[in-house]
Parts: C-alpha cells; sequence; structure tokens
C-alpha cells in the first residue's frame, strides 16, 4: 500500500480514481467503489490514515447521481434562502444565492492516480478548488442586467 507521500499527492492536484475491481475490504473501509471508476478530480485533502478527499468534476458524474445532485442541491439552496428573511436575500450576491455544491469522495490514496497532464491548481483549497473568474465592475454588471432584461421583455413581446 503506497503512502500519500511516496505517491507525492498534493492538495489541488488533478488526478482519478481507480478502475479496478472491488475487493472483500473495500465495504469495510467505506473508501471504494466501482461506480467511483475513472471519474476525474482534484484532491482536497490528505489525511493520516491513506484517505484523500477527491472533489469530483461535477460534468464527469454518471447521469443518474449528477442528476440526484443537482436536485439535493436545488432543494438545500431553496430550504437555505427559504430560511432567510427578504431583507437578507435582498443583500445577497447572484453567486451566493445560486450556490453550487461539490461532490467530494472520500477514497484511499492507492486508488487516486495522478492526471500527469494537468497542472496543480494555484492557491486551491479545500473551499475554492477552482480557478475564480475574475470579478466585474459595477458598470459591465449593470450593463449586463440591462441587456439581459432587454432580451427576456423582446423575447415576451415576440410572443
Amino acid at each position: 500500500m503506497a503512502t500519500i507521500a511516496e505517491k507525492k499527492l498534493e492538495q489541488g492536484m488533478r488526478v482519478k480514481l481507480a478502475n479496478r475491481e472491488p475487493t472483500a475490504a473495500d465495504p469495510k473501509t467505506l473508501s471504494y467503489y466501482p461506480f467511483f471508476n475513472d471519474l476525474p478530480g482534484v484532491i482536497q485533502k490528505m489525511y493520516a490514515d491513506g484517505t484523500v478527499a477527491v472533489t469530483i468534476d461535477r460534468d464527469a458524474l454518471p447521469i443518474e447521481i449528477r442528476k440526484r445532485h443537482e436536485q439535493s442541491e436545488i432543494g438545500q439552496r431553496d430550504k437555505w434562502l427559504g430560511g432567510l428573511s427578504e431583507d437578507e436575500r435582498e443583500k445577497l450576491t447572484g453567486r451566493q444565492r445560486h450556490f453550487t455544491l461539490k461532490y467530494t469522495v472520500l477514497v484511499g490514496a492507492d486508488d487516486v492516480i495522478v492526471d500527469a497532464g494537468a497542472p496543480l491548481l494555484a492557491g486551491a483549497s479545500p473551499a475554492d478548488p477552482a480557478p475564480e473568474q475574475p470579478r466585474l465592475a459595477l458598470e459591465d454588471l449593470t450593463a449586463a442586467e440591462l441587456q439581459h432584461l432587454e432580451e427576456i421583455k423582446s423575447r415576451s413581446e415576440s410572443k
């Protein structure tokens, strides 16, 4: 069994999960399932017991799992927003209002394969594994919002 250090795993590293047959020990460790085979993702955290938390790329999830994940995300978002007052909801940014949930799995270090072609994500952390998009200026946001409202208006008028 290779250790995390021997495999040179780092937080933020692009990886994919192994494609192997399950063993008799897997149900005891709860760290490997056949539907994880070949899923790509990013290492979020490594633990001393030899397990690794990997956030799976949403687009790579099998369709059934992705649908269930997205339904759960919508339900949790609606529940959270429903618990806020109107004033609190109005203060939220669009990004806060439409947060997404990550699909993170815990696997053994032996089941993590380094994606040699992908670089370590700069500044990656468990809270933000993907590079952030540049923040738009208020003028740009206002212009984009006005354009969007005009598109909605023209679509509704053409019906």
